[in-house]
């Protein structure tokens, strides 16, 4: 079994998983938003990404949905401000999301790629600065930050005239992107409980 064949399931698992975990916390919580909303945003995203995938294969709108929104996603969701409300937080979202799909202007989302990497670093290194508790959460961090920077490269090289498929560069970066992507979900599902118990 090859790891093209291998990653689909493994990420599939794991993205039931973190279903799982958000569902039963939003049920059972008497306040289901976290104080990191933007780690429950960004699960959200890759969810929503993965169902869209699957019930629409791939083309642009798909490809695009995720290359918008999860940048934003973290993006609103770390600098959001005390009066701005999760779900006012969702709906920026949303609506940001959806005017770049319909825009497609690669530069803008390329622009939000940087903030979001930047806000992401800056966070991490912040949270090594904290207490134990809060200095466990960092690794997500940095893991979101690399997820981030592979999903950017994916977007570039998709937008680039050279034939890619033809490249030991591009095979070399799809693997380490799947590397990536799986690392990031496995940090997910174990320091769930750690975002979401705090």
């Amino acid at each position: 079994m090859s790891i093209y064949t291998f990653y689909p399931i493994v990420e599939r698992l794991l993205l039931i998983v973190l279903a799982i975990q958000l569902i039963r916390h939003t049920l059972k919580s008497k306040n289901p938003f976290i104080p990191d909303f933007e780690i429950q945003l960004f699960a959200t995203v890759c969810i929503l990404n993965h169902i869209g995938f699957l019930l629409f294969e791939a083309n642009d709108f798909t490809f695009l949905f995720y290359h918008t929104t999860a940048p934003i996603a973290l993006i609103l969701g770390i600098i959001r401000y005390t009066n701005l409300k999760p779900p006012i937080t969702i709906a920026l979202v949303s609506a940001s999301s959806f005017l770049l799909i319909l825009i497609e202007n690669y530069y803008i989302i390329i622009g939000l790629y940087y903030i979001a990497l930047y806000l992401t670093i800056r966070k991490s290194l912040r949270l090594l600065e904290k207490r134990n508790s809060e200095l466990q959460k960092s690794p997500l961090y940095v893991a979101l930050s690399l997820d981030l920077l592979a999903s950017m490269i994916i977007l570039v090289l998709r937008n680039t005239e050279y034939n890619w498929d033809q490249s030991n560069l591009l095979n070399y970066m799809y693997i380490a992107s799947l590397i990536i992507f799986t690392t990031t979900l496995i940090l997910l599902n174990v320091k769930f409980r750690r975002f979401f118990t705090d």
